[in-house]
């Protein structure tokens, strides 16, 4: 079960939430936990009993952990002991189920690849990285995760809401326990609040159009049969790829952040507010301002717990060696930049292709991260406008983003050298003659509205920014023009425009695609 599902948003979640509401008013907010961790556990029954047994598993075993991390038992070492278990644990079940099936060109692990792919046919690369994040929370006794797991007898009923949650579970955003475990101990939990049910329901729907109505059309038409053509070595028209490189890099877009808003709307049916995973990436004016804005919950994870880190050793081994320049930068920034990227890459999965793309990736944000320290540079940040540095930062930060994420999309590195030279015309003499034009008129017009609407319209996050639709992450600002800064409130004809927005979702959705980052 899936969101874009219509058996999930039209009978799963109506049910769902009846039952949370029920259990609230008659038992509180420790049975609705319950009401809602059990509804989790019955989301995951689509997918098959060996993806339920791998993830309850997973749950019970960092549930111990977590649980004797946060006692008064163990002492300091014995607490190391435990997180390092509890650490390995996780990470050698995503390696076994997300990264051996890779290799399959070695002769047992082939073999035992379908069988790794059949217990977990989905990503459990979110729901791995949710748990680790809880361990290290529990670990260091960050007072809302202590007070979630130790919250009396019922600590076990908090633990898997909060890990279980159907809402984040598959596919983010990713969540501290200090975001959601105090809306989780809140006396309000359970507790029906129409305003929370608006809130959620115009953002699922937004969701839902994003995916179904933008994002499944642009693959349907511009994308899937040129990267398909690549794959199979067939030249394309270059006009064809150069249309699928941007169409792609919108598409990814509609499809994870309309997933995202998906994700906050089901949260906020259930009176939980999560953190946001997008403010408008594809108006970023750099790199460093793209991971702002991108993944937003992924690269603070990443940043927090490795980038920190190898930065903090490299300047102390600077510091201890007397290193400045060149080498005290190589060790404090140039090359815990570079990893952190290119662990980003790789968390996408064990593939050249990610690993370029975080490492190209890495190299821009350094080059960048510079070029912002230049005297020269800042003298020039100090003098410029507001809208100048805007609209050139966006110049320059548009194309090579449109190209990486092409690169994120082929299959193999040999796809997107194909790609890039029919986009330049030069075709490889070994390819089979030409298909006909793929993007036609009609199509080109989706395309630019599909970029009228990144550009020019407010995201979710600022629609309904008058209740709080979700948790702001970093503070960026914001692109949207003035005279089309709408703002969302629960009245008549914003109901009708959310009832216009559900039409054209119930058209589409017997023709969904899978999400992009469900493979993921």
């Amino acid at each position: 079960m899936n969101f874009v599902d219509p058996a999930f948003f039209l009978l799963f979640l109506p049910i769902a939430l009846l039952i949370f509401y029920a259990a609230g008013r008659l038992g509180g907010g420790q049975l609705a936990a319950m009401a809602y961790g059990l509804a989790s556990v019955v989301f995951c029954v689509p997918f098959g009993w060996r993806f339920v047994a791998v993830t309850l598993g997973s749950m019970l075993i960092n549930g111990v952990i977590c649980g004797a991390l946060v006692s008064d038992r163990p002492g300091p070492s014995q607490r190391r002991w435990l997180l390092r278990l509890g650490v390995t644990s996780n990470l050698l079940m995503l390696g076994l189920f997300k990264y051996i099936p890779a290799f399959t060109t070695i002769r047992p692990i082939g073999a035992v690849a379908p069988i790794l792919l059949a217990w977990v046919p989905i990503t459990i690369s979110f729901m791995t990285f949710q748990r680790l994040v809880l361990l290290v929370d529990c670990y260091r006794r960050d007072p809302p995760a202590v007070a979630m797991i130790r919250k009396g007898r019922g600590g076990a009923v908090w633990f898997v809401a909060f890990t279980m949650g159907f809402a984040n579970l598959l596919i983010g955003p990713i969540a501290f326990a200090r975001e959601i475990a105090p809306q989780l101990l809140s006396r309000r939990f359970g507790r029906v609040r129409l305003i929370d049910i608006e809130v959620g329901l115009t953002l699922l729907t937004i969701g839902l159009f994003k995916k179904l109505v933008i994002a499944d059309t642009l693959g349907t038409d511009m994308v899937d049969p040129v990267f398909k053509a690549i794959a199979s070595h067939h030249a394309v028209l270059g006009i064809d790829a150069c249309v699928a490189i941007p169409a792609y890099y919108a598409q990814l877009y509609f499809d994870f952040s309309g997933y995202s808003d998906m994700a906050l709307g089901v949260a906020r049916m259930f009176g939980l507010r999560l953190p946001f995973n997008f403010n408008s990436p594809l108006r970023a004016t750099g790199i460093a301002d793209f991971y702002r804005r991108w993944h937003i919950t992924l690269t603070r994870i990443v940043a927090r717990f490795l980038f920190q880190a190898l930065s903090l050793r490299g300047a102390r081994l600077a510091r201890r060696r007397k290193w400045k320049g060149v080498r005290r930068s190589l060790f404090e920034l140039w090359l815990p930049l570079t990893i952190n990227f290119l662990v980003i890459g790789l968390w996408h999965g064990a593939a050249w292709t990610f690993a370029l793309f975080g490492l190209v990736h890495g190299t821009w944000y350094t080059i960048e991260t510079e070029v912002r320290s230049w005297p020269s540079f800042r003298n020039w940040s100090r003098r410029s406008s507001d809208r100048l540095r805007t609209a050139l930062g966006q110049m320059v930060t548009l194309i090579p983003l449109a190209l990486t994420f092409a690169l994120f999309r082929s299959g193999t590195l040999g796809d997107y050298r194909r790609l890039l030279m029919a986009a330049w015309h030069r075709l490889p003499v070994s390819a089979a003659p030409p298909n006909t034009q793929v993007v036609h008129s009609g199509q080109w017009a989706e395309l630019a509205a599909a970029f009228a609407i990144i550009w020019l319209l407010p995201n979710a996050m600022e629609l309904l920014s008058r209740y709080r639709p979700g948790i702001v992450t970093f503070a960026v600002p914001s692109h949207t023009p003035r005279w089309l800064a709408l703002r969302w409130r629960p009245n008549w004809l914003w109901g009708v425009f959310v009832a216009l927005l559900m039409v054209c979702v119930l058209r589409m959705c017997g023709y969904s695609t899978p999400f992009v980052y469900g493979g993921f």
